[in-house]
């Protein structure tokens, strides 16, 4: 199905994560030209860059903006700079993000202000710049990666929940402020997803976790970038905006 994505420019922070990659080959493989995120080394790009080379993909398709999140007062900077290069964003994905999973009683102030930061505050912010071009532009859509722990269960990760759950409701937030400015605004909530930000959770909890899961196995990134695909297209989502879409599994039935 042609999705309409391939004139698109799409930003995409916490492109080096297993699910960021996941999101980043999926806007390629509909032709769209994206800018991934990435902070430190370039090398860091070197896996999606062979995977584009084995699918004949053109690396003048990825044009990666090296940016720290915690770096907030450059994320104004960034946007112009993406602005600049390309003359749009049509698409935001917030993906990135840090788990943490720690009894409430053990966090030290420390723990609360990188859960907040690294997955709401820095995502805010870099929201809010992205916007001003959007609002000029009449159009948008806004994708956050949010989490199942949002919502539901979240023993041991309570700052994580916690802030996940402040993405998902400025997510509902900012859907009815920017709907009239013709920007769409969505959040994908994944429940246990095969990457290395959970491999100890399956560690130590893969069979009770499988027991649970209708579909009985774990999601891939290709099932949250499908998604991701699906709220990203005018032609599959033009009139869904302010949802927490949940790809779990059916976990959260349980």
């Amino acid at each position: 199905m042609n999705l309409n994505l391939d004139t698109k420019i799409i930003l995409i922070s916490g492109a080096t994560g297993g699910i960021g990659e996941g999101i980043c080959q999926a806007f390629l493989e509909e032709k769209a030209m994206i800018v991934p995120l990435f902070r430190g080394h370039s090398e860091r790009l070197n896996p999606l860059f062979t995977w584009m080379e084995n699918h004949g993909i053109s690396k003048d398709m990825c044009q990666p903006e090296n940016f720290d999140l915690k770096d907030k007062s450059k994320s104004k900077k960034l946007v112009q700079s993406v602005l600049e290069k390309h003359g749009k964003i049509d698409i935001l994905v917030n993906c990135a993000g840090k788990s943490m999973e720690k009894p409430f009683l053990l966090h030290e102030d420390e723990d609360f202000n990188e859960m907040l930061d690294l997955n709401f505050t820095s995502l805010a912010v870099l929201t809010r710049e992205v916007l001003r071009p959007m609002m000029k532009q009449r159009s948008g859509s806004i994708i956050n990666i949010s989490s199942l722990l949002s919502h539901r269960f979240g023993r041991g990760v309570t700052a994580y929940a916690a802030a996940k759950a402040g993405v998902d409701r400025l997510t509902e937030s900012l859907a009815s402020e920017m709907g009239k400015k013709g920007i769409r605004i969505n959040s994908i909530c994944p429940g246990v997803i095969e990457t290395k930000m959970s491999n100890a959770l399956t560690f130590n909890l893969g069979d009770q976790l499988m027991e649970r899961t209708p579909l009985g196995r774990y999601g891939k990134p290709e099932d949250i970038a499908q998604a991701c695909l699906f709220l990203a297209s005018e032609k599959t989502a033009s009139f869904i905006t302010g949802q927490r879409f949940v790809v779990d599994g059916g976990i959260s039935l349980l």
